[in-house]
C-alpha cells in the first residue's frame, strides 16, 4: 500500500494511511487489542547511526531501521500513524510498512468487538483490487501496531484527480496513464497479470475508464461485503492506482465485519463521501451511533467518488459547511438535509450526463475521429452513467443498488454498450435522418418495398396481361383492384401497425426517461423490435399471396377463363412482387432496428454483452435469409425471360417486356451485392456486440 502525494490539506478529506483518517472530525475508531509477536527481534526498534533510540515510530527517517525493515521513504503520515515505504530484510522485498501509534488502535473497552484492526480485515480478503496484507504485529517495546502490506508503485486516485482536475472532468486512459508515468520512479515489479489492464486504458475515452475504475472498485467491494466486511471510508484518497492504471481498494481502518455487529456500525467515515442516513445517526448521536445497512452506505459512497471522477466536482455543495465554525454534528445535520432535498439534476456537474457541456462534444471530435454526429451516442452514454451514479446516491437506501455485484455488473455492461456504440460507422443523411424520426423511418422502410414491386407489377402486367384480357376481364380486374386490394393491404398495414405498437410506447417513454418505466418492459419491448423483420417479411408474404390467389380466381370467376400462359404471366408478377417484398421490406427494417433502435432501447446496460448474444442471435440467422432471398430475385427474373417470355419479338409489348426483365436481373444483381455488403457488415456489428 501506498501514496506518494502528500496529505491532504482539505478539511473535509482525511489524511490517508493514517490512524487519524479513522474517525469523522479526528474521532477514532478504536481497535481490540493484538497479542505481542515474535515476529520483530527482541532489540529496541531503532538501529540507526543518526537517530539513536526513540519511542515515536511514527516519526522514522529514511535509512532507520525498525525489526526486520528498513525505511527507505515516508509515503503519508498523519497525527497517529506513517506509512513507510520500506525494504523488508528477510524477504528482501520492498513493501509499506504502516505504524499506527499505541493510542490510536488499542481499544478503551472489552465491549467493542466489532473492530478487529486493519491488518485482521485485510487479512481475510484475496482479490487483485485490494491492497494484500503481508502481516501484522505489535512492537513489543513501545506497543505500535504494525501493518506490512502490498507496496503499490502509482499513486492515490486523490492525487489523479488533482492532476486532471484541470480538464474539467473530461480525460480519458491514456491521460491517466500519462499522470502515472510522470511520477518519480520506482522499483516495482513487472506484473504481467496487470498489462491487460494497461492496454484497455490507452484506448479507453472518459466513459471506458470510469466503468473500468467503477467496476473493478465495485469487484473489489462485492468480494469484501461477501466476507461480511464493510470499507465505511471509500474515497479517493482510499484507492491506490498501480502504474497500470489498476485501483486497489486500501485503508480498512474502519471496516467493520456486519456478522460481529449484527449489520450495523459505529459511525465513521469522511464527511462528504457520507450517504444521508450516516450523516443523520451522527449528527443524532456523535459518540454512540450506529446505522444498519452498510452495504448501501459503501455503494453510496463509491457513487459520490464516481461522480467526482466523472465531473471533476463533489456533487453537493458543501463547502461552506466545512468552513463554517459550527459543531460536527450541526454540520452533518446540514449536510443530511442537503443530500435529502436537493434534486438530482441540480448536483454540482450534472449538467455533463446531460449533455450540456460543450468539452463533450470536443471529447467526442477527439476519441471518435471528428464525427460530430457520434456525440449523440456519446450523450445517450453519459446519459446513462449519470443515471448509474445518481442511483447509487439515492437518499432511500433501498433505492440504490441492492449490491456492489449488481452495480459492479452494470457498469461494465455500459462499458460493453458503449464500445458498441462507438462501432457504429459514420452516419450519412439517411441514417441521420432516421435517428431523428425513427419511427417515421420504420414505416417508411416498411412501406417503400411494397411500393416499388406494386409498381414493378403494374408495369409486368401491362405488357404482358392486360393486353390479353377480354373487356368483362378487364372489367373483372377493375373491381378487384378497388375492394381487394384496400383489403388485403389495409389489413396487412394494421397487422404490421399493431406488432409496431407492441414496442413503440415503451420506447417513447424511455426517451421520455419516465421513472416508472421497468426494465423488464424495456427487455420485452426491445424483443419485439427485433421481431419486428420476420414479421414484416410474414405479413408482405401472406398479402402477396392472397393478392395471387385473389386476383386471377376473381377474375376468372366475374370476367371468364384465362388462358395458360396469361395465367402464369399473371401469377409470376405476383411471385416477382412478393419475393421484392418481402426480401427488402425484412433487410430495410432490420437495418433501421439495429442501426437506429437497438443500442439506444436499454434502461440499464446490465450484462448488456450476455443479454445482446441472446436477443441478436437469431436475427443473425435471419440475415442469412435475407440474403438468399435477395439472390433468388434475379434468379427468378431470369428464369421468367427464358421460359416465360413470349415468342414473336416484334411487338412493343414483347420489348416492354424483355427490357423490365433485363432491368430486374440488372437491379436484382445489384441489390443482392448491396444486401450481402450491408447484411455482412450487420453481421459483423452483431457478433462484435456479444462476443
Amino acid at each position: 500500500m501506498q501514496s506518494e502525494q502528500q496529505p491532504p490539506e482539505n478539511p473535509e478529506a482525511t489524511r490517508h494511511g493514517s490512524a487519524d483518517s479513522l474517525p469523522i472530525e479526528g474521532q477514532l475508531s478504536e481497535h481490540r487489542s493484538t497479542a505481542e509477536s515474535d515476529w520483530l527481534p527482541s532489540r529496541p526498534p531503532l538501529l540507526s547511526q543518526d537517530a539513536g533510540q526513540t519511542q515515536d515510530l511514527t516519526q522514522l527517517a529514511p535509512g532507520q531501521r525498525l525489526g526486520d525493515f528498513l525505511i527507505r521513504r515516508v509515503l503519508g503520515r498523519g497525527g497517529f500513524a506513517a506509512v513507510y515505504l520500506a525494504l523488508q530484510w528477510s524477504l528482501d522485498r520492498e513493501v509499506a510498512l504502516k505504524v499506527t501509534a499505541p493510542q490510536a488502535w488499542r481499544t478503551t473497552s472489552d465491549q467493542d468487538s466489532s473492530n478487529r484492526g486493519e491488518g485482521q480485515h485485510l487479512a481475510q480478503l484475496h482479490h487483485p483490487n485490494i491492497v494484500q496484507v503481508y502481516q501484522q504485529s505489535t512492537e513489543p517495546h513501545t506497543g505500535a501496531q504494525l501493518l506490512c502490506m502490498q507496496y503499490v508503485a502509482g499513486g492515490t486516485l486523490e492525487l489523479l484527480l488533482g492532476q486532471l482536475k484541470h480538464r474539467g472532468g473530461q480525460w480519458s486512459g491514456r491521460d491517466m496513464l500519462d499522470v502515472l508515468d510522470r511520477l518519480p520512479p520506482s522499483a516495482a515489479a513487472l506484473e504481467p497479470s496487470a498489462l491487460r489492464d494497461r492496454q484497455t486504458l490507452e484506448s479507453a475515452d472518459h466513459i471506458e475508464t470510469i466503468c473500468l475504475l467503477g467496476s473493478q472498485l465495485a469487484s473489489a467491494l462485492e468480494h469484501a461485503h461477501r466476507h461480511g466486511i464493510f470499507h465505511r471510508d471509500i474515497k479517493p484518497a482510499n484507492v491506490l492506482v498501480s502504474r497500470y492504471g489498476q485501483p486497489l481498494l486500501a485503508d480498512f481502518n474502519l471496516a467493520t465485519r456486519g456478522s460481529d455487529v449484527g449489520g450495523s456500525g459505529l459511525i465513521g467515515g469522511t464527511l462528504v463521501y457520507m450517504p444521508p442516513e450516516s450523516l443523520a445517526a451522527f449528527a443524532a448521536h456523535s459518540e454512540t451511533a450506529v446505522i444498519t445497512g452498510e452495504r448501501l452506505c459503501d455503494i453510496y459512497s463509491l457513487g459520490v467518488l464516481l461522480w467526482q471522477a466523472s465531473t471533476g466536482a463533489l456533487p453537493f455543495r458543501d463547502a461552506e459547511d466545512l468552513r463554517a465554525d459550527v459543531d460536527a454534528a450541526t454540520r452533518a445535520q446540514n449536510m443530511a438535509r442537503r443530500r435529502l432535498q436537493t434534486p438530482a439534476e441540480d448536483w454540482s456537474g450534472s449538467d455533463l450526463f446531460r449533455y450540456r457541456s460543450p468539452a463533450i462534444r470536443e471529447d467526442a471530435d477527439r476519441h471518435h475521429q471528428g464525427d460530430v454526429e457520434q456525440a449523440s451516442s456519446i450523450a445517450a452514454s453519459y446519459l446513462m452513467l449519470g443515471e448509474i451514479l445518481g442511483r447509487c446516491m439515492r437518499a432511500v437506501p433501498n433505492q440504490r443498488y441492492h449490491s456492489a455485484g449488481s452495480l459492479r455488473g452494470t457498469l461494465e455492461g455500459l462499458a460493453e454498450l458503449h464500445a458498441a456504440r462507438a462501432t457504429l460507422p459514420s452516419p450519412g443523411r439517411l441514417v441521420r435522418y432516421a435517428e431523428r424520426f425513427p419511427i417515421t423511418a420504420l414505416l417508411i422502410m416498411g412501406l417503400l418495398p411494397h411500393l416499388i414491386a406494386s409498381g414493378l407489377q403494374i408495369t409486368y402486367n401491362s405488357s404482358r396481361v392486360l393486353g390479353n384480357f377480354q373487356p368483362a376481364q378487364i372489367d373483372a380486374f377493375v373491381q378487384l383492384v378497388w375492394w381487394a386490394n384496400p383489403v388485403i393491404y389495409g389489413a396487412c398495414l394494421l397487422f404490421f401497425c399493431r406488432y409496431l405498437w407492441q414496442f413503440l410506447p415503451t420506447w417513447q417513454r424511455l426517451q421520455r426517461r419516465d421513472p416508472g418505466l421497468t426494465t423488464r418492459e424495456t427487455a420485452k419491448a426491445r424483443r419485439h423490435a427485433l421481431q419486428l423483420p420476420r414479421r414484416a417479411a410474414t405479413i408482405a408474404g401472406c398479402g402477396w399471396l392472397a393478392g395471387s390467389i385473389v386476383f386471377p380466381v376473381g377474375v376468372i370467376v366475374i370476367g371468364g377463363q384465362l388462358p395458360w400462359a396469361v395465367l402464369m404471366h399473371f401469377l409470376l408478377s405476383f411471385l416477382l412482387a412478393g419475393l421484392i417484398s418481402v426480401t427488402y421490406s425484412a433487410f430495410a427494417i432490420a437495418a433501421v432496428i439495429l442501426r437506429v433502435f437497438y443500442l439506444r432501447f436499454w434502461l440499464t446496460p446490465l450484462r448488456f454483452r450476455k443479454r445482446a448474444g441472446f436477443e441478436l442471435r437469431p436475427l443473425d440467422r435471419r440475415l442469412d435469409r435475407i440474403t438468399l432471398l435477395a439472390g433468388a430475385i434475379p434468379l427468378a427474373a431470369a428464369a421468367t425471360l427464358i421460359f416465360a417470355g413470349p415468342q414473336g419479338a416484334g411487338d412493343q409489348a414483347t420489348l416492354t417486356f424483355r427490357l423490365l426483365a433485363v432491368s430486374l436481373i440488372l437491379a436484382g444483381g445489384i441489390g443482392f451485392t448491396t444486401v450481402g455488403r450491408v447484411v455482412a457488415i450487420l453481421r459483423g456489428r452483431i457478433r462484435t456486440w456479444h462476443t
